[in-house]
C-alpha cells in the first residue's frame, strides 16, 4: 500500500459501496468512511480506514468525497445540512456522487458545490454488486474536463470503463 495517496471521504457502505471502498484501500488511498449503520464500516476499520460519525466528518481533510447511497432524497440529505458533505468539505475538494439520481437534482447540487468552491462529478455506476466486488464497474461521468482528469486515478481503482459524458447531470442522463 502506497502511503502518499490522497485521502478520500467515502459515504455509503452498502452492497456497492463496501467493495468499492475496499478497492480504494487496496490501491493505497487513505479512507474516512461513514455509513448510517456504523457496523458496516467494521471491515474497513480493521483494514485501516477511519470511521466517522457523519458525512461532514468524513469530508473533513479529504481530497475527494465519494457518495453512493440509494436514491435522490438520500443524496440530498448526505450533501446538505450541518452534518452534510458540503459542511465538512474544504474548498478544492472534489465531490463524486456515484449514486443513480435525478439529473435535475444533480445539477442543483453541482451548482451548490461549485458555489462553495468544491468540484462536482456525477458518476453513476453500472455493473451491480458483482462488478463492484470485481472492481469492474462502468462509470458515466458528468463534470468539467479538468475534474474528470483529476478523478480518473481514483475511479480506476474501482472501475474498468470510465467515460465523461459531458458537464454536470450528463452522467445521470446517460445512465438513465
Amino acid at each position: 500500500m502506497t502511503e502518499n495517496k490522497a485521502t478520500i471521504g467515502f459515504v455509503g457502505l452498502g452492497i456497492m459501496g463496501l467493495p468499492m471502498a475496499t478497492h480504494l484501500l487496496q490501491a493505497g488511498y487513505h479512507l474516512r468512511v461513514f455509513n448510517r449503520t456504523a457496523s458496516k464500516a467494521a471491515p474497513l476499520s480493521e483494514a485501516g480506514a477511519v470511521v466517522c460519525s457523519s458525512p461532514a466528518e468524513a469530508a473533513r481533510g479529504a481530497d475527494f468525497v465519494i457518495t453512493i447511497v440509494s436514491d435522490t432524497p438520500d443524496v440530498v440529505q448526505v450533501m446538505r445540512g450541518p452534518e452534510g458533505v458540503f459542511a465538512g468539505a474544504a474548498p478544492g475538494t472534489v465531490v463524486i456522487d456515484m449514486s443513480t439520481i435525478s439529473p435535475d437534482t444533480t445539477r442543483e447540487l453541482a451548482a451548490e458545490a461549485e458555489a462553495a468552491g468544491l468540484a462536482w462529478m456525477d458518476a453513476p455506476v453500472s455493473g451491480g454488486q458483482v462488478g463492484a466486488i470485481a472492481g469492474k464497474l462502468t462509470v458515466f461521468c458528468g463534470c468539467r474536463s479538468e475534474t474528470y482528469d483529476r478523478c480518473l486515478p481514483v475511479l480506476s481503482a474501482m472501475a474498468t470503463s470510465i467515460t465523461r459524458m459531458g458537464d454536470s447531470g450528463c452522467g445521470q442522463a446517460a445512465k438513465l
